[in-house]
Formats: C-alpha cells, sequence, structure tokens
C-alpha cells in the first residue's frame, strides 16, 4: 500500500512542477492536461515570425557597401542602394578615417540592387562568419584574406568572377570607378544555382543574432532614460548621428564627414532617396588600432566592452562580448552574469567604434562619460574653454 501511495505522489509531484501542467478543465472535469510549451518560429536576424515563404535552410547573404561621402559626388558613394531591405546593417573604420558597411540579407532571392560594393576588411569577416553568410564583395585586404582561408571559406565566397556584380554605366561618366559597382539577388540567385561555381547550399540555421523577444509579445521597454539625439565621432574624419522619430518608432542615421564638412542622412537610392530607418541600434565601444601597414584598421574584437542599446526612444547600457572570429557577436547585461539580454524584433543597425572617440559621445547634447552619465556640452566647453585661458 505504501508502495502504491508513493508511485501516486510522485506522479502528482511531478505533474505539479511540469512547465503548462494545470488541473481540471473548462467543463469542471477532474484529472490534469499539459499545455505544450509554445515553438517560435523566428527569423534569426530579425525576430520576426517566419513567413510563409521564409527559406529555410537557406544561407543568408552579407554585403560590403562603400560608405565614401563627400560634397563632390564624383567621390562620393552616396546614395548607397539596398540599405532598407538589409535586415542588419554594421558600420566600423576601415582606413584612414573612413567608414563602410556590411548590409546582411536572410533571403537572397529578394536582395534588391544593393552598392556601390567595396572589398573585404577581417572586422567585418568576423561578424559575417558565425551567421553562416555567402559573403559578396570585390577584393580583401590581406588579413580579410588570410582569415577567409583559415575558416575555408571559399565556397561561400563569392566575388565579380563569379559574375555576381556589374557596372552602372550611368555612374561611370560622373563618378569614380570605386562608386559604380553592384549586386543584385537576381544575380546572386543566378550564381548559387550555377554548379560549376561550387557555391556551398549546405546549411543549418544558425542561432538568433540576438536574444530576441517573442514576437507575439508586447515590446520590452529599455532600462534607460529617453534619448531622441546620439552623436559620435567615428575618427577624426567621420562622424554620426541617429534620430529617434518618435511618430514611426524608428531611428535614422545622419553620415558626417568633417572633413568637408558635408553631411547627409543614410538613404536608399532605390527608394527615391528616402532615409533608411531601423528599429533597433546598437553603438559598442573597443580599441582601434592600426595594423603594421599603418593604414589598415585593427578592431579589437576578441574581448569585448561596454555598449549602448537604442530602442522606442530610450538607451540601456549593456556589454558586448565575442571571442574568436567564428563566435558570435552577444549583448549581455552589466550585472557579470553574461546573460543575453532582450532585444526587440525589427532592423538593426550596429556600430563599432574606437575608445579613442568616446569623448565626442552624447545624447541630447549631453556627453557621456565611461561610467553612462551625461555631462551637458555647455559644461565641457566651458571647462575647454577655462583650461585655454589658464594656459
Amino acid at each position: 500500500m505504501k508502495k502504491i501511495l508513493s508511485v501516486l505522489l510522485c506522479a502528482l509531484l511531478v505533474c505539479g512542477i511540469a512547465t503548462g501542467c494545470v488541473k481540471g478543465s473548462e467543463n469542471g472535469g477532474g484529472g490534469f492536461s499539459i499545455i505544450p510549451k509554445k515553438e517560435y518560429h523566428q527569423n534569426p536576424l530579425t525576430g520576426f515570425e517566419q513567413g510563409s515563404d521564409y527559406k529555410s535552410g537557406q544561407r543568408p547573404v552579407a554585403i560590403m557597401v562603400n560608405n565614401i561621402m563627400s560634397g563632390d559626388s564624383a567621390q562620393s558613394a552616396w546614395p548607397q542602394k539596398g540599405l532598407s531591405d538589409a535586415d542588419m546593417v554594421y558600420e566600423m573604420e576601415t582606413e584612414g578615417g573612413i567608414t563602410r558597411y556590411m548590409a546582411v540579407y536572410r533571403d537572397w532571392e529578394k536582395i534588391p540592387v544593393v552598392g556601390p560594393i567595396r572589398s573585404a576588411r577581417d572586422q567585418f569577416v568576423q561578424l559575417m562568419i558565425p551567421m553562416n553568410c555567402l559573403y559578396v564583395h570585390d577584393g580583401a585586404s590581406t588579413y580579410a584574406k588570410k582569415m577567409l582561408e583559415r575558416y575555408n571559406y571559399s565556397d561561400k565566397d563569392l566575388i565579380p568572377a563569379l559574375g555576381i556584380s556589374f557596372r552602372d554605366s550611368s555612374l561611370l561618366a560622373t563618378k569614380a570607378r570605386e562608386h559604380t559597382e553592384f549586386t543584385s539577388g537576381e544575380l546572386i540567385t543566378r550564381a548559387v544555382e550555377d554548379e560549376s561555381n561550387g557555391i556551398s547550399t549546405n546549411y543549418t540555421e544558425p542561432a538568433n543574432v540576438f536574444d530576441w523577444v517573442p514576437y507575439d509579445e508586447p515590446a520590452r521597454t529599455l532600462s534607460g532614460i529617453d534619448v531622441n539625439e546620439v552623436y559620435w565621432n567615428f575618427s577624426k574624419s567621420y562622424a554620426a548621428k541617429l534620430t529617434y522619430n518618435r511618430e514611426n518608432n524608428t531611428y535614422t542615421k545622419e553620415h558626417i564627414n568633417l572633413m568637408s564638412n558635408f553631411s547627409h542622412p543614410m538613404v536608399d537610392g532605390n527608394k527615391d532617396n528616402r532615409p533608411v530607418e531601423f528599429d533597433n541600434a546598437f553603438v559598442l565601444w573597443t580599441t582601434i588600432e592600426r595594423y603594421p601597414d599603418g593604414i589598415l584598421s585593427n578592431v579589437n574584437l576578441s574581448w569585448g566592452g561596454i555598449g549602448y542599446y537604442f530602442n522606442g526612444g530610450k538607451v540601456e547600457k549593456v556589454r558586448w562580448l565575442k571571442g574568436e572570429p567564428n563566435e558570435p557577436l552577444r549583448i549581455v547585461s552589466l550585472d557579470g552574469t553574461e546573460t543575453d539580454i532582450k532585444v526587440n524584433p525589427g532592423k538593426s543597425y550596429v556600430a563599432i567604434v574606437s575608445l579613442d572617440y568616446f569623448g565626442t559621445y552624447s545624447f541630447d547634447g549631453q556627453v557621456v562619460d565611461s561610467s553612462g552619465d551625461y555631462t551637458p556640452v555647455e559644461e565641457i566647453e566651458a571647462e575647454e574653454g577655462q583650461e585655454a585661458t589658464e594656459e
């Protein structure tokens, strides 16, 4: 008898602690029913629900996009094309103070005309490899080539020789040649389907890029202050400003050339030069030095550091982690537990910036220090003026 009671008690205990175990039923009957845990089928790049046309098992595509900007249109990549359709856009310094974009797309068949495309850099390769992307670029630095070789990326490397790009002849008369090369989903599809190119289609769906809030739940409200404008310098040459648009709950980015005193919003030439909008924005800080050639940027992605997440008009201070080139970028909490923070679904912009320029970082005109506090710009200018007077 005792044995029978023990078995019954164990069964009740197991059912009581099981997820979704509910006693009774709607008609008042007894017994237990188990509600299965809900499965979420998310686009790993955006967190949105996978639609009926979602291409499961298809590699994402990462495309290097030129970002040289100046008031001289002949020497400018502006306006770029196709950035509005990207699921994610990364930006970092490459060399000489200039930055470059890497646009990432989940479905290569839906990629519009994108570009102008540019050469690979190892800092972008390190972000691309963990996502198992096909990689579109024209040329590569020595360091990028070595990294692609180290991780056996030849069968996923889409270069012009495979027919993945074209020159826009209408631009050749007015722009430098490096601003005239573009790609498209049609060309990428053709290159992948051409078996003689040997492009790898063996692919395991990657983990989500971020720890997404479930798409059927309300968006998470960030823990920090309200911020409408965010400004920072990438270098002595380039700066950026993010602006929160309250009406549509998105961010737009302004690109600023400090040398030529020229600025312009990030726009999409495919869409009548309308500003590109992002649901999420991240500004992550690290050390950036020069490789021995004294030109190319050596971006430290091996350790991690401080970062800021922007969504819904608010900011949250976070920590970022990465490690080896084949390890994913992670956005984690500041409490030391290395717990991935919840990110609201949407299109994301990620800037990785040198700590040398942290002093330029401001929220709504208030300078941000390393503790996360904000000092009004007027106070900084007053202190600098006083120091100059004393000298």
